[in-house]
């Protein structure tokens, strides 16, 4: 693609010089009988589709054969097509799948349904519908299914991953409480210990002073005297 490509303005039928939605010309070559055209997943870039509903849009539009070169970068067109034909036929697409039939901006999100395919403006809030009849809106609305079915398969995984991995927090804060209940209650039993350590049990078990207490506890009493024998 050429450095110096020139820049037009996406909504053909907007002549103004400072509208802000440009995309960049054809840029194309002519070889025997096929077209090429080198900067089509620039264009594609620009205005923010998939480069494969282009080259479905060209073999349709001019009823050949179309096919991407992925070594090259360039899409081949069966026949000999003239860069203002190309522009003539890249303007059709633009007029019926990316500018807003309300308030033509390129400002539209497909929206593809079980039995056809919408289409929402961003813009101005328009919304309006394809009919599966037409070949390329069979094509874009089974592309963006498809899209649209990946996205929510992944946003599933990263919330399933993301629940997993909150329950692996949530079981390693609960071990750390357990740990830290269990360090607490060592604790408790350790001062305990050490306040008992501090008791010295001086209870002398001679035999004069076993029976110097049993004469304190029985007294005169002779029917305990004889029990404790």
């Amino acid at each position: 693609m050429s450095r110096n490509a020139k820049l037009v303005n996406i909504f053909c039928g907007n002549n103004d010089p400072f509208f802000r939605y440009k995309r960049h010309e054809i840029e194309s070559r002519n070889k025997f009988s096929i077209t090429y055209i080198t900067n089509l997943k620039q264009i594609a870039k620009d205005l923010n589709v998939s480069h494969l509903y282009l080259i479905k849009h060209f073999g349709q539009d001019f009823n050949t054969m179309s096919k991407f070169n992925s070594d090259t970068n360039e899409l081949q067109i069966n026949g000999i097509h003239s860069s203002d034909l190309l522009e003539k036929s890249l303007n059709r697409f633009i007029d019926q799948y990316i500018i807003c039939f309300n308030c033509h901006l390129p400002e539209v999100d497909y929206l593809p349904k079980k039995n056809y395919l919408g289409a929402s403006c961003s813009s101005c809030g328009h919304r309006h519908r394809h009919s599966l009849t037409n070949k390329l809106t069979k094509f874009i609305h089974q592309h963006e299914l498809a899209n649209k079915n990946n996205s929510t398969s992944t946003k599933k995984k990263n919330k399933e991953s993301k629940n997993d991995k909150n329950d692996v927090l949530n079981k390693k804060d609960e071990n750390k409480v357990k740990r830290n209940v269990e360090q607490e209650e060592q604790l408790s039993i350790d001062e305990l210990l050490g306040e008992s350590s501090d008791f010295e049990w001086n209870l002398d078990v001679s035999n004069e002073k076993v029976s110097a207490r049993r004469k304190e506890v029985v007294g005169e009493n002779k029917f305990l005297d004889d029990l404790l024998q």
